[in-house]
């Protein structure tokens, strides 16, 4: 009984002590602070009104000076869109023997005949999913003097460097299908002459091969005998996507090529089949050989009535296209900052936040957010890649293995937006007035080249803003 009167007897105690705990008033001694010199933060979002102004408005711009070479990839076909028209992309390799050895020498064989080429293809993704087979004809390229340029953009002439009326091979490819891809060639009289001349080298071709493991100086191969392979859609081209496709040396490791069947003769008896067997040949995209480049050439067809590069009008209706396409640049008008004078008054403002959302045109639509970019960049300078947004520092991420708060993602909510938080660079457009007042939106740049195309609404772009006054 004591033991129970004892348990009653803290537990109302305990009771007390909660009863008697206040809350601990913050606002003690606020009123002698005179109100003048109280400190403000506030919340606004700009652009929610229709009534308001435009406090950034959006033009739509055209540069195809991106890098299109030594980039570990291609781009292959054909996309058609019907806003921004046809978009055909085509690409010149260059190949070397899978081995360098003599063991790779020998596999050829004496009189080697050939009897089936099949093309291997490391595919990334493809912009379209489901659509007809597209047929693509393989050239050879005639000349490396494009080797020697420090910098090659997506405008590259590629055809005008490739044998166009004699072409080697056909193949075709089916939308939708990833991973590692073989087809069969339909080998042309073309292509059995240049199937001849690369299978006749041999051992005393390599004069500067020294032991069996060494490899040849890659100029033998691609300066002097084959330049390379230039890969385009047909014509007509049925459009059924545009693929991005791996390259590589390692043999485990996302290879495209060639890989050659054959059967060869006897020495001693010319008749009798000594062995059936395979040559593989890659498609060569590495550093460490000064001679081996891949270039991707893509050209457009864009509508007429486009309002391309137009600075005088802004755009109600912009897109960010993958591959070094068209992308909206945001101009920060006068509006704003008159805008941020006036949240000021007397006092000084002290920007906490400047979040941008950027609103996808269509966005209810599944569909238009299945074909738009999972991410967006933004730079000041986007044409050679530099100056990212101070805010957007994608080889900072990439480092570390995060995002920054910048954000950027698609959020498929709400008709679908993106939102970016562009705080640094907002607070040194107020604090410089020299400070770029122009931002470039683009693909994520690892996303830069995917094909995709996102449609983004021109007018009525909201920033929110949380912001403190300072008297």
């Amino acid at each position: 009984m004591n033991c129970l009167a004892s348990a009653r007897n803290i537990l109302i105690l305990i009771a007390l002590l909660v009863a008697g705990c206040t809350s601990v008033d913050n606002s003690l001694g606020e009123e002698l602070i005179p109100g003048d010199q109280r400190l403000t933060t506030r919340i606004v979002t700009l652009g929610a009104d229709a009534s308001e102004p435009e406090y950034v408005e959006s033009y739509l711009l055209f540069q195809d000076s991106l890098r299109a070479g030594a980039q570990g990839w291609i781009a292959l076909g054909t996309d058609r869109y019907a806003p921004l028209g046809s978009t055909s992309a085509s690409a010149i390799v260059q190949i070397l023997p899978m081995s360098y050895d003599t063991t790779f020498l020998q596999t050829i064989g004496f009189r080697p005949v050939v009897d089936s080429v099949h093309i291997r293809l490391y595919v990334f993704d493809c912009s379209s999913k489901a659509g007809v087979e597209e047929e693509f004809t393989i050239y050879e390229v005639t000349d490396a003097d494009f080797m020697r340029d420090s910098l090659l953009f997506y405008d590259f002439p590629a055809a005008a460097h490739a044998a166009m009326a004699d072409p080697l091979f056909t193949f075709t490819l089916v939308p939708g299908r990833t991973g590692d891809i073989s087809r069969r060639l339909d080998i042309l009289p073309a292509g059995q002459d240049y199937l001849e001349r690369l299978l006749a080298d041999d051992i005393d071709s390599y004069p500067e091969m020294v032991g069996t493991n060494s490899r040849p100086l890659d100029s033998l191969f691609v300066e002097e005998r084959f330049h390379g392979l230039y890969i385009a859609p047909s014509e007509p081209s049925a459009a059924s996507g545009i693929y991005r496709v791996g390259l590589s040396y390692n043999a485990y490791n996302n290879v495209s090529g060639l890989a050659v069947s054959l059967h060869n003769y006897h020495k001693d008896s010319v008749d009798v089949i000594a062995d059936t067997t395979y040559v593989a040949y890659s498609f060569v995209d590495e550093p460490g050989l000064s001679y081996t480049r891949s270039i991707t050439a893509i050209e457009r067809d864009y509508p007429a009535t486009l309002p391309l590069n137009d600075l005088s009008t802004p755009a109600t209706l912009t897109w960010v296209e993958g591959l070094g396409g068209v992308f909206p640049q945001l101009h920060f008008t006068d509006a704003f900052f008159d805008k941020i004078d006036a949240l000021r008054g007397n006092q000084q403002l002290s920007l906490n936040s400047a979040v941008i959302y950027l609103e996808v045109d269509g966005g209810s639509d599944p569909a238009v957010l299945d074909e738009a970019f999972a991410r967006l960049g933004m730079f000041h300078r986007f044409a050679l890649l530099s100056g990212p947004i101070m805010d957007y520092n994608p080889a900072y991420e990439e480092q570390q293995g995060a995002l920054l708060p910048y954000g950027g993602k698609l959020d498929r909510a709400g008709g679908g937006y993106y939102k970016m938080d562009i705080t640094a660079t907002v607070q040194r457009m107020l604090g410089n007035a020299n400070y770029p007042r122009t931002i470039s939106v683009t693909p994520d740049e690892a996303l830069l080249t995917q094909y995709d195309h996102t449609p983004l609404r021109g007018t009525d772009i909201k920033i929110k803003l949380i912001y403190t006054l300072v008297p």
